[in-house]
């Protein structure tokens, strides 16, 4: 798998203060490839959930497996992660039945709907052509069109997540999303 997301295996141990922090470490990781304005490319296979979507999603090329499957399911126990973002690649509408009903996309529904780029035999094929012809475009072109096309609203995503981090017991919430309440 590309990535499972975030590892709850030691959640018990921390503190809903050590929770929040590492939400908080995804989102501005999320910012800083989102913003980064040289060209990023992501390459997922098998199965991908949660902050690994939303990982591939900050990437300026997104490619999967014929076999890789999407899903993401914070909004279960209450975490607002990559909500807007995901509904500028696939739009409003599919976002948030998406995020609604924790729905899972198959490769090919990802690719119909934007949330792919493009479709790969192998997470290990890098296809030149994707950005051959960006190699002349200027270092100062680049972060131009990065912050054109940047929604100024990464100041509020971080403001949703934590909200959703801090409304009630994030530990509770963890636990039964996880069935062990």
């Amino acid at each position: 798998n590309f990535s499972a997301g975030f590892d709850f295996s030691d959640f018990e141990q921390l503190s809903n203060a050590d929770l929040l922090w590492r939400f908080v470490r995804v989102q501005q990781l999320l910012d800083q490839l989102g913003h980064y304005p040289g060209l990023t490319i992501g390459q997922a296979h098998g199965r991908n959930f949660g902050a690994g979507c939303d990982l591939l999603a900050a990437c300026a090329i997104r490619q999967g497996t014929a076999d890789s499957r999407y899903r993401m399911p914070g909004v279960l126990f209450g975490l607002i992660l990559g909500t807007r973002h995901l509904g500028s690649l696939v739009g409003t509408s599919v976002a948030r039945h998406l995020q609604l009903t924790a729905g899972e996309l198959s490769a090919s529904r990802a690719l119909e709907l934007g949330f792919l780029s493009h479709l790969i035999d192998h997470p290990t094929q890098l296809d030149t052509t994707l950005f051959a012809g960006s190699q002349g475009v200027r270092p100062a072109t680049r972060q131009r069109i990065v912050q054109a096309l940047a929604a100024p609203t990464s100041h509020e995503d971080m403001g949703r997540l934590v909200e959703s981090v801090m409304a009630g017991d994030i530990k509770t919430r963890l636990r039964a999303y996880l069935g062990r309440s």
